[in-house]
């Protein structure tokens, strides 16, 4: 089994949570996920954690397995599901951060005015 997580997820680990100084058995579990290439992140969660140049940053850093480049594939993958389940999506929030460059990228997910897009095909007529 895999497992996809953003930054919010790795900040809630990391700092939130599980602190490794506190858990540092988990670390440890986490590490063996990402080097076995079953801890992922998309890229865009590399560069997020790259502006603030944190413990976690540098983690990610030493499991480069772990990052995964955002393809095309990925974004389809990504409209598909967030269109699939849209109440998995917050609608009345600004989304920022990976999670709404992902939704952006896809064609999908709520707008910057609290909307929800059903479909990469009614942007793309859009920004024809």
């Amino acid at each position: 089994m895999s497992y996809s997580v953003d930054t919010s997820a790795l900040l809630n680990w990391w700092v939130r949570y599980y602190p490794p100084d506190v858990f540092p058995s988990l670390q440890m579990q986490m590490e063996t996920l990402a080097d076995d290439g079953q801890f992922l992140s998309i890229d865009e969660v590399q560069r997020e954690l790259q502006k603030k140049d944190d413990a976690l940053h540098r983690w990610t850093l030493h499991h480069p397995n772990m990052v995964v480049a955002m393809d095309a594939a990925i974004q389809t993958q990504a409209r598909d599901a967030i269109n699939g389940y849209p109440s998995l999506i917050p609608t009345k929030s600004v989304m920022g951060g990976s999670a709404g460059s992902l939704c952006h990228r896809a064609g999908a997910g709520p707008r910057m005015d609290g909307g929800n897009r059903r479909g990469f095909q009614a942007q793309q007529a859009t920004h024809t």
